[in-house]
């Protein structure tokens, strides 16, 4: 055996060689992953056929188009014809309980339980062109022209549904127990009841709506010029979304985690093909061949896209690697990212990624909030970060909570105790680190009024009908957090007080002593003599005495302001009071003082001598002299 030595210069020679074919082979190992193509972005011309319509089930693609044409492939590249009587055209296909049905013009309506080998004709009972057809929870729904609907659970026989709109409905789809159907000028309606009724969504925009699709979790419609809607509520309210692009879109399809939309740039006569996988971010994907525009439909099915042209040709995507969905929910003041980049919820709260990446998500609290932990998913504990292999659908949890909620109070009418006005004004004060910005008012804790910017007062009308009553108050900080519902109460009284004297006016022989009262808390006001009847005149405080012939008059209000009615009695006294010189309604002491004083001539200022008054002259003499003070005393005494 003759051996294999190397020299010095082959033994250099062969290393250099061992490490350059090292090198090559490591870059030949990397080109394919860092230069590889996204499947989108190359599409193969697979039939030369018109299809308005695409479907997908059974591992079954359906196309159909012009003059009743019908052509079915189980892989996307091959296509066979299918036969039918039908000659209208065929606008859309959808499969459902092992059934494949088609709709179109006229109101042609054809179906095919053996995949799409034979067809048999159907009886609509419409007359109206049929532009699409979606199956879910065990119905098939077709939309048409003219506002026309019918449902049918088994394809064969169908129902037409009353609409509230006319307008032309061209397309509709499925999702989150509820159909959802577009068309002209941004018609949109909804059903939850297999399309029996149909609720009139309309109005977020007026342009024409040609198609829609259902997919985590998201209706999505598309029209003319860039229009674009989703829905993350089942359809009952439209979000507005930019596309990129202001050409029209006419068809879009659901698979892998992905909305891709179809439609024509006629200004640049070049078809579109844009990829989304929540309806709010879309990546154009242009197509390599050279299609004549407009493209109108496309379909997910055998981990390929097919689309179709209405210039007559069928294409199809390279193979998409499997992606998951990755969604984020969000409870409270926060934000979660993702790298890679995909998930800014926030706005975006769901992207789909391949097989087996490796997702970080991290949460950030808003300012005057804190992050609490995760749930769900491959993500738990409180740390920001949460980094996880996606090998499936996950939905992952980001818990937020404000540090704070608004204090507050609320003060009516001052802090006063009652009322008699249903408005009364409110004095409110409120604190919050983030800023207090909004709040909003109730009766009874259940129905409230709409926010409105915080300020220090409020006019506010109460509930009718007496009694307590209780005002509700929230405010909103500046996360968006509602406080607590702080409360007031008042007394609604708007029933004056009756106001009673006892005894009423009448004659009396002796004077009487008369004692003022009101059926609830009052202050009585009253006068005698006539005088004038105002709020300055005597309060009543204890039992009047009347000494004389006089009128009383008097009134009261209650805790609420109410005024009861004016009253007034009259007394008649045939003996009145004699000795009460100072008009105290009593005869005492200072009243004798007061005569000795105007006896001995100081005539004080106190004594109203009137002798036409037997009171003001005791004995009835007709002056002043000591007799009328012994009579004064002796009266003091009892024995008068």
């Amino acid at each position: 055996m003759k051996a294999f030595v190397l020299n010095k210069r082959q033994h250099r020679h062969y290393f250099f060689s061992l490490i350059i074919s090292l090198f090559l082979l490591l870059i030949c190992s990397w080109l394919p992953t860092a230069w590889a193509a996204d499947p989108l972005d190359t599409w193969y011309q697979r039939a030369d056929r018109s299809a308005y319509g695409l479907g997908y089930g059974n591992g079954v693609f359906v196309a159909v188009g012009d003059a009743g044409a019908i052509a079915t492939s189980a892989d996307g590249l091959s296509w066979v014809s299918a036969a039918s009587s039908n000659t209208n055209i065929l606008y859309a296909v959808a499969p459902g309980q092992g059934t494949f049905v088609a709709v179109g013009a006229a109101g042609a309506i054809l179906t095919s339980a053996d995949n799409g080998a034979s067809w048999t004709v159907r009886t609509s009972g419409l007359s109206a062109n049929l532009r699409s057809i979606a199956f879910g929870n065990g119905m098939f729904v077709a939309v048409g022209e003219g506002g026309a609907i019918a449902t049918s659970g088994d394809g064969i026989t169908w129902t037409a549904a009353s609409v509230p709109v006319a307008n032309s409905l061209y397309g509709v789809a499925f999702g989150s127990g509820t159909f959802a159907a577009v068309g002209a000028t941004g018609t949109i309606l909804t059903s939850s009841d297999n399309g029996a009724t149909w609720t009139d969504r309309s109005g977020v925009l007026s342009s024409n709506l040609w198609e829609i699709a259902y997919g985590n979790g998201i209706f999505a419609a598309l029209g003319d010029a860039g229009s674009m809607l989703t829905s993350a509520d089942g359809g009952e309210s439209w979000a507005i979304q930019s596309p990129g692009t202001a050409g029209d879109l006419y068809g879009i399809g659901f698979g892998n985690g992905l909305f891709i939309a179809v439609g024509a740039d006629w200004n640049a006569n070049a078809n579109i093909i844009i990829a989304s996988s929540g309806g709010v971010v879309w990546t154009p994907h242009p197509a390599a061949l050279t299609l004549e525009p407009p493209l109108v439909a496309v379909v997910y099915g055998n981990s390929t896209f097919v689309a179709s042209s209405a210039g007559g040709v069928i294409i199809q995507s390279d193979p998409l690697s499997l992606l998951h969905t990755l969604t984020v929910d969000r409870t409270g003041p926060g934000a979660v990212t993702s790298k890679p980049v995909g998930i800014d919820c926030g706005s975006t709260c769901l992207a789909s990624f391949p097989d087996g990446t490796t997702v970080t998500l991290t949460a950030a609290p808003l300012t005057g909030a804190s992050f609490n932990g995760w749930t769900g998913g491959g993500c738990s504990g409180s740390q920001a970060a949460c980094t996880f292999t996606l090998n499936a659908a996950q939905t992952v949890t980001a818990l937020f909570s404000p540090n704070s909620l608004p204090t507050g109070s609320v003060l009516i009418n001052g802090g006063a105790a009652a009322t008699s006005s249903l408005l009364v004004d409110l004095v409110l004060s409120a604190a919050d680190p983030t800023m207090v910005t909004e709040m909003q008012f109730s009766n009874d804790n259940v129905e409230w009024s709409l926010p409105e910017p915080f300020g220090g007062g409020k006019l506010w009308a109460l509930l009718e009908g007496d009694g307590i009553k209780t005002v509700y108050v929230k405010f909103r900080n500046g996360l968006g957090y509602w406080s607590e519902a702080f409360t007031a109460q008042i007394v609604l009284d708007t029933v004056p007080p009756v106001t009673t004297a006892q005894p009423a006016g009448g004659a009396f022989p002796d004077p009487p002593v008369v004692t003022l009262s009101a059926d609830e808390a009052a202050t009585i006001y009253y006068a005698l003599d006539n005088a004038a009847l105002i709020f300055e005149s005597g309060t009543y405080q204890a039992p009047l005495l009347i000494t004389e012939d006089m009128t009383l008059t008097y009134f009261a209000v209650d805790g609420a302001g109410n005024v009861s009615a004016y009253e007034a009695q009259v007394y008649r006294v045939a003996n009145p009071l004699k000795g009460d010189i100072n008009f105290d309604r009593k005869v005492d002491l200072a009243d004798a003082i007061l005569y000795l004083k105007a006896f001995n001539g100081e005539n004080p200022s106190e004594v109203r001598f009137d002798y036409a008054q037997s009171k003001t002259d005791p004995n009835n003499d007709g002056k002043v002299n000591p007799q009328d003070v012994i009579f004064i005393m002796q009266r003091i005494s009892g024995l008068r």
